[in-house]
């Protein structure tokens, strides 16, 4: 099997009136100015060839790429201290396609809603002896129906007659979410989420009773959930400080890719949004710091050594960390001891000592 495509994209950074062409690259990597707009969009043609064996909807499974025009890439947003938006779209016009879009209202609300549309591409030369003369009813003609009964149709030529068809489904998934903050210590969150399924199953069935011939069915599906969710989150009258436990790093590049969290860029976006006090991992068995920016403020991430480790380098020789959690007027001020065998002795000591 042998696929060849050809696929043909026009990129265009919308930017903010008076930035020179020479200036390009440092413009897109540069932190925006505050209020300023980051605009993409990527449009272009796309087209893809299938040599006479190739799979089509194998090579499409979860993917729509059908030919012609394609807006493959939109992103719009902009941030402020008071406020940001940020608008995306993916795939525009395919039965691929996603739009997201999110509104923060720092200190008040935030709010988002997510589309995305998941095809499943079965085959796309399915041949079935029934024909749906209307929605829902499956028939077939009296002559196939005799001679099957009869035993004077073969398979081979009964199918001659048969209708081809894509076999396809599609699940489309809605999600809203609200965030709303009452007073500082008390938030109201909003969830809700409707999926929907259509298209047709592959099923496998048979004709009579002796010598019967199997046939393939696209068995109809349409179904529709809808879940609604409601929280009320109460932080106290002081608050309370925010702390994540969790086994492997939360940040990509920690481990290898074959031990690592196969989602640790969407759990390090989680951190950086909502904010945390601190973050304390494992795994990788040496000591690991990082920091994180958070909602507000910096979040730190630290690593602990294996408390059975043998002796080894600073980083990774046996310890344990005490962490000293104070609330102060400024916020939360956090000092690690890391604990362990004090160099050159058997003494049980301080080893470092920092604040995160």
């Amino acid at each position: 099997m042998r696929n060849t495509s050809l696929t043909l994209v026009a990129a265009l950074l919308l930017m903010t009136g008076g930035a020179a062409a020479q200036d390009m690259v440092r413009t897109t990597t540069a932190a925006a100015p505050d209020g300023a707009l980051t605009n993409q969009i990527d449009i272009g043609l796309r087209g893809t060839s299938y040599a006479a064996d190739s799979a089509e909807a194998r090579y499409q499974r979860y993917r729509d790429l059908r030919d012609g025009g394609t807006v493959d890439r939109f992103r719009l947003s902009k941030d402020t201290d008071a406020y940001k938006w940020n608008l995306q779209a993916d795939h525009i016009g395919y039965r691929d396609q996603r739009f997201f879009g999110s509104y923060t209202n720092h200190g008040n609300v935030k709010v988002s809603f997510d589309w995305n549309q998941i095809p499943l591409f079965y085959s796309q030369d399915t041949r079935t002896l029934y024909t749906a003369s209307t929605p829902g009813v499956l028939s077939m003609s009296d002559g196939i129906q005799s001679g099957i009964q009869n035993k004077t149709l073969t398979l081979q030529n009964a199918l001659t007659g048969a209708s081809t068809f894509d076999l396809r489904t599609r699940r489309d998934v809605a999600t809203v979410n609200l965030l709303y903050s009452a007073t500082p210590n008390v938030d109201v969150a909003v969830t809700l989420r409707n999926t929907q399924k259509q298209g047709g199953y592959p099923w496998g069935g048979s004709f009579g009773i002796g010598g019967a011939i199997a046939t393939e069915l696209a068995v109809p599906v349409d179904h529709r959930t809808t879940d609604l969710g409601t929280s009320l989150e109460y932080a106290g009258e002081r608050g309370y400080a925010r702390v994540v436990m969790i086994h492997h790093p939360p940040l990509p590049g920690l481990a290898s890719p074959r031990k690592a969290l196969s989602d640790a860029g969407p759990l390090r976006d989680v951190l950086v949004e909502e904010g945390a006090e601190l973050v304390l991992h494992g795994h990788n068995h040496r000591l690991v710091r990082h920091i994180l920016p958070g909602d507000g403020r910096m979040v730190p991430s630290i690593g602990v050594a294996s408390a059975s480790a043998v002796p080894g380098s600073p980083r990774h020789r046996a310890a344990w960390h005490l962490h000293a959690i104070d609330r102060t007027d400024s916020g939360w001020t956090i000092t690690t001891r890391v604990r362990g065998f004090s160099p050159g002795s058997d003494e049980i000591g301080d080893i470092e000592i920092f604040e995160a």
